[in-house]
């Protein structure tokens, strides 16, 4: 009865990491299918921070952002809100899966955090009016995106 049921559980857990089934209700409060889960936003998460410092080096190499890194963060963060509208669409709802591009790669790779220090930065450095126009162009583009693919 137990170790069935541990069995059961574990690779119920396991199988929703790709995404073959959602985690069924009678097991969705489980500690052994959360296991999964955390495991899941883990390595989504590594990667989303990897591709974060990635495409911030890349725009940086390019000569893209030469000391507007500010605006490499903006660019980070409207191709991670895009890519999390898709990876709710297109992913079964509360799969691991989803955990895995939703909260661990998508919420690794925006960068809402370093927005506020830059923009704090930007502060400090007394340039007030671009503190004011990156706040501003990145929550209206992220929201016009979002707004636009939710539909």
């Amino acid at each position: 009865g137990t170790i069935r049921r541990l069995v059961l559980t574990l690779v119920t857990g396991y199988l929703t990491i790709f995404a073959v089934r959602q985690i069924p209700y009678e097991f969705e409060n489980e500690w052994l299918v959360i296991i999964p889960a955390l495991i899941a936003v883990f390595l989504g998460g590594g990667i989303g921070a990897s591709l974060r410092y990635g495409s911030t080096k890349g725009m940086l190499a390019l000569g893209m952002m030469e000391s507007r890194l500010h605006w490499a963060t903006f660019i980070i963060n409207i191709m991670a809100s895009v890519a999390l509208v898709y990876a709710y669409k297109l992913t079964p709802e509360k799969s691991t899966l989803q955990l895995f591009l939703a909260t661990g790669i998508c919420g690794g790779w925006s960068t809402f955090s370093t927005f506020s220090y830059e923009t704090v930065r930007l502060i400090q450095q007394g340039r007030e009016w671009e503190a004011l126009a990156y706040v501003l162009s990145s929550v209206a583009v992220a929201f016009a995106a979002i707004w636009l693919l939710v539909k």
